[in-house]
């Protein structure tokens, strides 16, 4: 399975004296996770990030920011160049995680029937040969031959 990236944000800071409601500041946390099997991976890097002034003709009040558009302002700040390089420290810990792990899970937990292998359709029985009796000197031969006791 792929890793997957998220952002978390932490916090929103604001300075008095600015525009009423002004973020000046956003504490986040970006987040790789991978799961394989039953066993998830995780790794992180946190930050905070310095917002510039807002104007007030694109003011947005506080009570109206999204979490999307909150980190939309942090991956613009960061860059594209950087959130690369995140991803890629990020991943190098999880496959590290992942390769140093001697931990398995198991398949089925205690409680949990473990599922049947899959059903495969019956075969039609083989009808019953005769009995063949073999003369006891065909062992005899055999044996010589082979030099291996097939006495019963």
């Amino acid at each position: 399975m792929a890793i997957k990236y998220s952002w978390k944000i932490h916090a929103l800071n604001y300075l008095r004296g600015q525009l009423d409601g002004a973020v000046s500041s956003v504490e986040w946390k970006y987040i790789a996770t991978e799961t394989v099997k039953k066993t998830t991976y995780t790794a992180d890097e946190a930050g905070t990030v310095e917002l510039p002034a807002p104007e007030k003709d694109n003011f947005v009040s506080y009570s109206e920011l999204t979490e999307q558009q909150i980190i939309s302002w942090v991956e613009g700040i960061i860059g594209e160049e950087e959130i690369s390089q995140k991803q890629f420290r990020l991943s190098t810990i999880i496959e590290n995680q992942k390769s140093s792990s001697s931990e398995q899970a198991f398949e089925t937990l205690p409680w949990e029937e473990p599922t049947p292998p899959p059903s495969r359709p019956s075969a039609e029985p083989m009808p019953e040969s005769p009995a063949i009796e073999i003369p006891h000197t065909l062992f005899q031969e055999v044996n010589q031959i082979l030099r291996v006791d097939f006495s019963f």
